[in-house]
C-alpha cells in the first residue's frame, strides 16, 4: 500500500523535474527557466514532495500536512496557469497529499 502511496510524491518530483529541465512548451533553444526560479522549484515542490515520501514511510500526519500547505500555493499556480496542459497534474498530484493521511486514518479505523 505505501507504494502506491508513494506515487504522488514521485509524480511531483518527475513532474518539477520536467517543468524546469525539459518543459515541452518552451521553445528550442531557449533556456527554461533562470536560477531564481529553478531554486524556487526546488524549494517549494521537490522537497516538501521528499517530505511526502518520507512521512508516508515515518507515518508522520503532521509532515504531510505541512508539505501539502507548502506545495500548494505554486501547485495551485502552475496547475490554474495555463488549463489545459501537463502542469495541471501538478493539481492532482498535490491534491493527493491532502488525501492521504485521510485515507490512511480511515483504514486505521476498520
Amino acid at each position: 500500500m505505501r507504494l502506491v502511496l508513494l506515487l504522488a510524491p514521485a509524480g511531483t518530483i518527475a513532474l518539477a523535474l520536467m517543468f524546469m529541465y525539459a518543459n515541452p512548451y518552451a521553445e528550442h533553444g531557449v533556456s527554461p527557466l533562470n536560477a531564481s526560479t529553478i531554486a524556487i522549484a526546488y524549494l517549494l515542490l521537490i522537497l516538501p514532495a521528499l517530505a511526502v515520501a518520507a512521512s508516508i514511510v515515518l507515518r508522520s500526519r503532521r509532515l504531510k500536512w505541512l508539505s501539502f500547505c507548502a506545495s500548494l500555493p505554486v501547485g495551485l499556480y502552475l496547475g490554474l496557469a495555463g488549463v489545459p496542459s501537463l502542469w495541471t497534474l501538478f493539481l492532482l498530484f498535490i491534491g493527493l497529499y491532502a488525501f492521504i493521511p485521510v485515507y490512511r486514518s480511515t483504514l486505521r479505523k476498520g
